[in-house]
């Protein structure tokens, strides 16, 4: 089917392409079979602009000044710009240039109509747009770090039609050649530091206690984010182990080429013999199978302040 899919729409691109309307941002080209008998033409299309669908996606973006970034930041119009592939990762990062400046290439991250599309039916396109503007808040008040991207210098704005105020619906990064543009929140989670609950076999329902306090059940699926902020929150803290682990442990990272799920990797100690029992101690609470059972990340964050501050005093 995936197959038949994709043969049908390089049959009409290759014909719709040059309609003068195709690349307007509200456009949705309907790909359909035809009601006839003639083989020739088994596949119909249709240019549709949907704007009360584009103009529900624009009310979810924000205005540039509703955002914490550094002001003033350099905007383009969404419609400027040339799209051309889309690139790995999450959501529809896309190489891009400028049309006076076909050279220079960008990368375009950000919540596109597409995005919306592809997600507005089943209500997760308002975390996709949340995820967005978070990270790029996140980047661009972070204290500049030569192994962190620097951040974004151009936001991408678009329009509702017949109102011509600017939402930000993307950023443009530096394009690297066989480089990898990817920060925390928009890349996939690796299955060497995945907590094997996000596989989806293992469900979550939060049961409140008193006060600020809950504990997790993992019997029916909610959506986590919404509902659940205790399980995501211990989802990162599996993740924050498993990464302490290599960076102390120092496992052969080939190693892990072939591993398929989260419990392939056992978390050794092996020729690790500096590093404090209690270091180790605590990155084992982080990675608990029974998610109820790890350590809270408040907790975690207050264990490396107190390490921070022994060895700024020289204490041991």
């Amino acid at each position: 089917m995936r197959v038949a899919s994709w043969s049908a729409i390089a049959i009409v691109w290759t014909e719709c392409s040059g309609e003068p309307t195709v690349e307007d941002p509200d456009v949705v080209i309907n790909v359909y079979e035809a009601r006839s008998t003639d083989p020739a033409q088994p596949i119909m299309w249709k240019i549709c602009h949907e704007v009360d669908l584009f103009n529900d996606y624009v009310d979810l973006l924000l205005r540039a000044d509703q955002l914490s970034v550094k002001q003033p930041m350099n905007t383009v119009d969404f419609r400027s710009l040339v799209r051309q592939n889309q690139l790995g990762g999450r959501g529809c990062t896309t190489l891009a240039h400028v049309p006076s400046n076909p050279q220079t290439k960008f990368v375009f991250k950000g919540v596109d109509f597409r995005t919306f599309l592809f997600s507005y039916e089943s209500g997760h396109i308002q975390e996709e747009v949340k995820i967005f503007y978070r990270s790029t808040e996140l980047v661009c008040n972070l204290p500049p770090h030569p192994n962190i991207m620097a951040p974004t210098q151009t936001l991408v704005s678009i329009c509702k039609h017949g109102d011509d105020r600017p939402f930000v619906c993307g950023s443009l990064y530096p394009f690297i050649p066989n480089g990898t543009l990817a920060n925390w929140e928009q890349s996939d989670a690796p299955v060497t530091t995945a907590a094997s609950e996000i596989d989806g076999t293992w469900d979550v329902e939060e049961i409140p206690g008193e006060g600020n306090s809950g504990w997790n059940i993992w019997n029916v699926f909610l959506e986590w984010s919404e509902n659940c902020p205790k399980a995501l929150e211990l989802v990162e803290v599996f993740s924050l182990g498993r990464s302490m682990w290599m960076l102390l442990r120092q496992p052969d990272l080939d190693n892990f080429d072939d591993v398929t799920c989260s419990e392939e990797v056992v978390e050794d100690w092996e020729s690790a013999e500096n590093i404090p029992d209690h270091w180790k101690n605590v990155v084992h609470n982080c990675l608990h199978h029974d998610p109820n059972k790890r350590i809270g990340l408040r907790d975690l964050v207050t264990f490396w302040d107190s390490e921070t501050q022994r060895m700024s005093y020289g204490s041991t």
